[in-house]
């Protein structure tokens, strides 16, 4: 059953009402959902919350409100929410988004317990939603689907960039090192049935320091390692180190995989070599995934099934090349040897 939180304001002042400006996050814990409605304090205060019998949490304000989110668009303006569209915006995985002249709505799963706060300094009303774990597990979302490809080697090793306390690329609602780690999940749950070895070089929110990352890759001789992050623009931008043993098929991958993803996101995806890169110590083929940056893309599950997709997918060059490879090559037919020509008169002058 899905949880529906409705903001609406029935308090409107005789003649124009007073227009406030209202910023929306949220985020994600452990077991509950925080959603934050920050604004002036004679908004806050005037809130009124009504629970109805259809799940739905009310949340009234006392004037007409601009819902904003904490989030900036490609000019880096915040995101404001248009009334006139009326249409959900995907905030992040199962969390919906719609505002109305004087209303927002959140959409989200039906939560076992809500508590509600009004604080101070700066005003903001807090509503955590808590969920139950179980439920949330037995509700996982199908793996994205993916081209029929075959991965090149029996492992891969995929390596979420940051973690612990490298945020990476952030904002007050996302991180880089949670994009990473996500889609690195999803890889694994895409391309985990084919009976492969998959490893994450983290499989939480930790800190593995670069030397570390190496070590993992020196226990797979030979294995694809493909590191995630998220760079400064739109574009996707797949590196290999300058000087690696390894920089043939690496290149490969890195060019494979460019092109798949800016296929699948319709953005430029190009390939670079680059100096001084630690996966140059990598015993395998390596690249290192540029996503484009969260500040500027909205990482909802779309977004990551199509990034997961464009990765695979990219995957499956090296296994048509060592296909090819594989193949046996067909000799030459074998020629009779030709007998010997008689000799000429002119042989002899």
């Amino acid at each position: 059953m899905a949880l529906t939180l409705l903001v609406r304001s029935p308090f409107a002042a005789e003649g124009q009402p007073e227009s406030g400006r209202v910023q929306l996050r949220i985020a994600k814990h452990a077991d509950y959902f925080r959603i934050v409605f920050t604004a002036d304090d004679a908004i806050v205060q005037k809130a009124v919350l009504a629970q109805s019998k259809n799940s739905t949490i009310r949340v009234e304000f006392g004037r007409t409100v601009l819902i904003e989110l904490n989030r900036k668009n490609a000019d880096g303006n915040p995101i404001r929410l248009d009334p006139a569209e009326k249409r959900p915006l995907e905030y992040m995985k199962g969390i919906f988004v719609t505002a109305g002249p004087q209303s927002c709505s959140i959409n989200m799963e039906s939560p076992t317990e809500t508590k509600i706060l009004k604080l101070t300094s700066p005003a903001r009303l807090v509503i955590d939603a808590s969920f139950s774990k179980n439920d949330a597990a037995q509700k996982k979302e199908p793996a994205p689907v993916v081209e029929e490809s075959t991965i090149p080697t029996n492992a891969l090793i995929i390596d979420a960039g940051h973690g612990g306390e490298d945020k990476g690329i952030h904002s007050q609602s996302t991180s880089e090192k949670e994009i990473t780690l996500g889609i690195a999940r999803d890889i694994t749950a895409a391309v985990g049935k084919k009976s492969r070895t998959i490893i994450l070089t983290r499989k939480g929110d930790q800190s593995v320091s670069l030397d570390d990352r190496v070590k993992i890759a020196m226990g797979q001789k030979g294995a694809l390692y493909i590191s995630i992050h998220t760079g400064a623009g739109r574009e996707v931008v797949v590196y290999t180190a300058a000087k690696n043993a390894y920089a043939e098929r690496s290149e490969s991958l890195a060019q494979s995989i460019a092109a798949s993803l800016g296929k699948e996101l319709h953005t430029p995806g190009r390939f670079d070599r680059l100096h001084g890169l630690y996966i140059a110590a990598v015993p395998g083929p390596s690249v290192l995934i540029e996503l484009p940056s969260p500040l500027l893309v909205l990482y909802d599950k779309k977004m990551r099934d199509r990034v997961v997709k464009g990765i695979v997918n990219g995957l499956s060059v090296l296994a048509k090349d060592d296909a090819e490879a594989a193949k046996p090559q067909r000799s030459a037919p074998q020629q009779q040897p030709q007998q010997p020509l008689k000799k000429k008169l002119t042989d002899e002058i």
